[in-house]
């Protein structure tokens, strides 16, 4: 049957069927990974896993047939209208449950034509409630069926293009293109703010592989401050004047200093270019001392904090050298990390990477 836009007023429906499919996607995605992580706690035979899996698809097909298989002749029953409310509420629920013990216990299967399926009755099931509420402003069932189908495969695989393009060359009917649109960028944003992963790429995040960042996240993401914090750096008493201090800057290597009190725990860091403006003034050089210049409010990290935090510190307070201190509530410094020793270590890892 052919689908169009009836009324204008349908974008406010499309717009909340968006935000139902994103909450079906993510559910589908969440709940395939928990049965998936429980049928790997599960100490039997792997053989036999498969089998219970199939049990259990078993029992809810003798009730609800219409869930085995890919589910077309129940799309296409959904999309000519011919389904019950009911049956279509309770199909949702099982096709869920079905098609993630049939993939989590090991069995073989897609995930592209369940989210058609639950897509199409999930929308089935929309359209005969807001026809029903609004009889006069909206489309027959079917047409949010199709466009549920859309919906729910752009929130599982968080791929919106890829379903408005696939959906639209099963129909070849440009009229229901608009509903599509919003329906799709709704339900893969919702679905992207209820849970960043998608149905494919939650596995991979588990093994702390991130395929948006690419290999040079992956290269800071798995390592931590540790590898390349120097236990060697300079401090500077917080009483020290500042002819003491320009005279320690002159015959060190170093450019930025960390400033210790007493009880040598860290006030801050200090740097040339923090005090550059007083070179000429030498009537202050007994007067002022490293604790009047030195910053107070120095970002630190610890040595188990990721490379990429470090990286992200750095570039936001535009730092070329960071304390490493014990845990985040002391003032202990152990290290310090260096923004240049960060890119020499990671363009070494990253080419080691590329080359494996």
């Amino acid at each position: 049957p052919e689908y169009s836009l009836v009324s204008a007023w349908e974008i406010p429906l499309y717009v909340i069927m968006g935000g139902v499919m994103s909450v079906l996607g993510v559910t589908f995605t969440r709940l395939l990974d928990f049965i998936e992580d429980a049928f790997e706690k599960i100490k039997v035979n792997s053989l036999l896993k498969p089998a219970i899996g199939g049990l259990l698809l078993g029992v809810i097909a003798i009730f609800y047939p219409q869930i085995l298989a890919d589910g077309y002749e129940t799309i296409k029953l959904t999309l000519e209208g011919n389904m019950p409310l009911k049956l279509l509420l309770v199909l949702i629920v099982m096709k869920l449950l079905a098609t993630s013990m049939t993939l989590g216990s090991g069995n073989s299967g897609g995930i592209f034509s369940p989210s058609l399926f639950m897509g199409a009755v999930a929308g089935g099931a929309y359209g005969i409630l807001v026809n029903y509420l609004f009889p006069d402003v909206t489309a027959t069932p079917g047409a949010y069926a199709l466009v549920g189908m859309a919906g729910m495969v752009a929130a599982t695989t968080h791929a919106p293009i890829t379903a408005l393009l696939i959906i639209f060359e099963m129909t070849s009917d440009y009229h229901i293109i608009l509903p599509l649109m919003v329906t799709v960028v709704f339900s893969a944003l919702g679905a992207g703010k209820l849970y960043e992963h998608s149905i494919y790429t939650i596995k991979l995040a588990k093994k702390g592989i991130n395929i948006k960042g690419g290999k040079d996240i992956n290269v800071l993401r798995s390592h931590n401050v540790s590898v390349v914090m120097d236990e060697t750096f300079q401090t500077i008493p917080s009483n020290m004047s500042l002819a003491k201090i320009l005279h320690t800057i002159e015959h060190a290597n170093e450019s930025y200093f960390i400033v210790t009190d007493k009880d040598d725990l860290m006030c801050g860091v200090l740097s040339f270019r923090d005090i550059r403006l007083l070179l000429t003034q030498h009537s202050l050089d007994y007067l002022i001392i490293a604790q009047d210049v030195v910053k107070t409010d120095t970002v630190s990290v610890t040595k188990s904090c990721t490379l990429e935090e470090a990286y992200q510190l750095f570039n936001l307070r535009d730092l070329q050298m960071m304390p490493v201190v014990e845990d985040k509530n002391s003032n202990k410094v152990i290290g310090v990390i260096r923004r240049e020793a960060l890119m020499n270590y990671y363009n070494k890892k990253l080419i080691d990477t590329l080359h494996r």
